[in-house]
């Protein structure tokens, strides 16, 4: 439900009619060997001090060990198999549940769900780098802003304004550096996942087996990390980035 279902909710989006729940069937499908596995593991303690019934692979084990009735013999089929118009049910269902609020949300096919929430979280969560940025250069904040000010020397004036630990705070010199640089990395690199979606040269995948994730371009994926650790660098080079982003 968090990862799926209601992951568009705060972009103002929901699965297709019927796909709230009945999502969980392109889960199950694409995480058969995982469960099968979980099968083959069955926990054989309680699950609490309170727990009223016998673990898991206890009762597993009994109903296993009753006699045959024939029935194992039959083809198994989902039991959603069972309902004339299941996915008539599923959107009912929803409309018996959800709030007034959620029903009013836009439906969106599942992949464009994926691309169009996650662009809009990955977007809120490089605001705070973004400001950080805007602060130093008086600027906009965007990622031709940080590279000019990074060309222009102010790359430390940044990282200083970023947030730190206790340790990072109490450091100096080459160490704060050190400190610092895995962060104005990070923001770069929202920065300039940001301008390529913008671009639409590359989009967030949808995957029922691992969490989204960002499609870049052919090649992108050994070029951007060292275009972004070359920015980041003690004499920083913002051309590799400048040249990926420009392509």
């Amino acid at each position: 439900m968090n990862a799926y279902a209601t992951l568009g909710v705060e972009a103002g989006m929901l699965p297709p009619p019927g796909q709230v729940f009945g999502g969980v069937r392109h889960l199950l499908a694409a995480r058969k060997d995982e469960l099968d596995e979980m099968r083959g593991s069955l926990p054989s303690e309680p699950s609490s001090p309170y727990d009223s019934h016998p673990p898991i692979a206890e009762r597993v084990a009994r109903i296993e060990a009753l006699p045959d009735d024939g029935r194992a013999s039959e083809p198994v089929a989902p039991s959603l198999g069972l309902l004339a118009d299941a996915e008539r049910t599923l959107t009912a269902v929803e409309e018996s549940v959800l709030t007034p609020e959620a029903l009013r949300l836009r439906r969106v096919d599942w992949p464009e769900l994926v691309h169009e929430s996650m662009t809009v979280y990955a977007e809120q969560s490089a605001r705070g780098f973004s400001a950080v940025v805007g602060e130093v250069t008086d600027s906009d904040g965007s990622l031709t802003a940080a590279l000019d000010a990074i060309d222009a020397g102010a790359l430390w004036q940044i990282a200083d304004r970023l947030p730190k630990s206790d340790e990072a705070r109490n450091a100096t010199g080459r160490a704060a550096r050190e400190f610092a640089r895995p962060r104005l990395r990070a923001g770069l690199l929202q920065l300039a996942g940001g301008e390529l979606v913008r671009q639409g040269r590359a989009r967030w995948q949808l995957s029922w087996t691992d969490s989204a994730t960002l499609k870049l371009p052919e090649g992108y994926e050994e070029t951007l990390p060292a275009a972004l650790d070359a920015a980041v660098e003690d004499m920083p080079d913002t051309e590799p980035l400048r040249k990926l982003l420009a392509s």
